[in-house]
């Protein structure tokens, strides 16, 4: 008799634990591996204390390959979001490669200030993108200028390099061909190759940090790269929705800067001094000190600008309020802006976009992003233009702007990664078929494995070229003035030598003209 109770004890247990199972499942995350495995151990045991109708699965459904309804889903797998549980690896595979691709940029060195930039790509990385194109723009507008007013071609170069260095820093330079200073031509050069000589970018550290990031979204659904045993569109898309940071970062360090922008002031101000230049006009409304350098043989003043107000004065690269649209070739740069952002969206979006479960939650996210940096864009040129706001109250304004946008994009994409949307609804396609038509298949394996062998490889393939394709347009737009501030070696050398035969010249004509005296022993 003793036996006899122990059995339907035992029975009870099974029963009341199978039963909270269910119950903590209703109000639990989905998580699709640890769903199949209950429905399938349900259906395989014909427990009855767990009430399965038919209404839970749809008509193709098998028990190799369940598919429940939106409500079977809800019931037996949990209504809730199941976070994922390698959310740590899931975020270190993209974000750590887009943290160095961000520390690549190229900013300009006016202190703290030059980080605040990030904000502003982040938040804006369309506006970001035409004023590193505007920067550009002005180059080959310096260039157009120098051939002008000069004929040979190092020192076409020499003046160009000298307009785009002080339109930087905010002085005007104005150059006469001709001018009263002796060997003005040979001063010019040699101003030019000091400019150059300074200046610097880092592009084969950038490539490096891109070879990372391709590396990490290669690894994300190629086992044999990256050990990834349940690769992720999810994962995959958001590291795609960021890709725009691949063009936009080789631009900027493909234009580089002038190093100290205090030192390249001062040199333009010498120049200006040396070549007789009565002007000493600049465009800084913002406050100054004054320094006085004892440079080459000149002794003079002048006002250096306050490291802040370079940031919203143009020397920072990625932020130039004063762009022009519609004139000259503004609309083109700005649709080249346009177009690496669009690229990102749309390898995301097509990467989401495949099966099972096609149209879903995190595509509205995608599309939310983008549709934010393109309000964030236009947002960014109405306040430029308009006048109620300039200097560093328009900085300001975009920046408050810039920091919502950034820190509210990331969290949702942070969140989205970790399984924000890891729910029944999203894996149902309620979006599209509706809830009634609404089906979550728990086995997949076969769609997965097609995704991650062909359909995810070709689209990453594709995006990832759009992208380089995009940055060799930017190249073309802006070659003349590539061409304008590149230097190379053999340019360099050719300077020198002109710059010695000028000064070999001046000697010889000092000599000639002035009585040293006879020689003296020098020993």
């Amino acid at each position: 008799m003793k036996g006899v109770h122990s059995s339907p004890s035992v029975l009870h247990v099974l029963f009341i634990t199978a039963r909270q199972i269910a119950l903590t499942a209703a109000d639990a995350g989905f998580h699709r591996q640890q769903c199949y495995g209950r429905v399938t151990e349900i259906l395989e045991s014909n427990n009855s204390s767990i009430t399965i109708t038919p209404s839970m699965f749809i008509s193709r459904s098998d028990l190799t390959n369940p598919i429940l309804t939106l409500d079977g889903c809800q019931q037996l797998c949990g209504s809730g979001t199941g976070w994922y549980p390698d959310s740590g690896p899931r975020l270190v595979a993209w974000l750590l490669p887009i943290i160095l691709l961000i520390s690549n940029m190229q900013f300009a060195p006016i202190g703290m200030q030059r980080y605040l930039l990030i904000l502003h790509l982040l938040g804006d990385p369309i506006d970001s993108t035409w004023s590193l194109l505007a920067k550009l723009d002005s180059w080959t507008r310096c260039l157009s200028r120098a051939q002008k007013l000069v004929k040979e071609k190092i020192v076409i170069k020499s003046l160009a390099i000298i307009n785009a260095s002080a339109e930087e820093v905010s002085l005007t330079f104005d150059y006469a061909p001709k001018s009263k200073a002796f060997d003005s031509k040979g001063l010019l050069v040699e101003a030019a190759l000091t400019l150059s000589e300074n200046k610097s970018n880092e592009i084969l550290r950038t490539l490096l940090a891109i070879v990372l990031y391709v590396f990490q979204v290669l690894a994300a659904f190629v086992p044999a790269v990256g050990a990834a045993s349940s690769p992720s569109g999810g994962r995959i898309g958001t590291a795609m929705l960021l890709s725009w940071l691949l063009s936009i970062t080789l631009l900027s360090n493909a234009i580089g800067d002038f190093g100290s922008l205090r030192n390249c002031r001062q040199i333009i101000a010498v120049l200006r001094k040396r070549l007789g230049s009565q002007s000493d006009q600049d465009f800084y409304t913002q406050s100054t000190s004054k320094l006085t350098l004892s440079l080459v043989g000149v002794q003079m003043e002048i006002q250096t600008p306050n490291e802040a107000s370079m940031a919203w004065s143009g020397a920072i690269y990625s932020y130039r309020p004063n762009k022009p649209f519609f004139h000259d070739s503004g609309w083109k740069l700005a649709f080249i802006s346009v177009l690496p952002v669009t690229i990102a969206f749309g390898t995301a979006f097509a990467v989401l976009d495949t099966g099972p479960t096609y149209f879903s939650c995190r595509h509205i996210l995608v599309i939310v992003v983008f549709s934010v940096w393109l309000m964030s864009a236009l947002s960014t040129s109405l306040l430029s233009w308009a006048s109620f706001a300039t200097g560093k109250y328009l900085w300001h304004i975009i920046l408050i702007k810039d920091a919502v946008i950034a820190t509210t994009t990331l969290a949702l994409i942070v969140t989205s990664s970790c399984g924000l949307w890891n729910t029944c609804y999203c894996w149902s396609g309620a979006l599209v078929y509706g809830e009634r038509r609404a089906r979550v298949p728990l086995n997949p394996a076969t769609v997965f494995d097609r995704n991650n062998r062909v359909v995810y490889p070709a689209m990453v393939a594709t995006g990832l070229s759009l992208q380089v394709c995009v940055f060799g347009a930017m190249l073309w737009v802006g070659w003349p003035g590539f061409r304008a501030l590149w230097w190379s070696e053999n340019e360099k050398r050719a300077a020198l030598d002109m710059r010695r035969d000028t000064l070999a010249s001046s000697s010889a004509t000092q000599t000639d003209t002035v009585d040293l005296g006879p020689p003296r022993d020098l020993t």
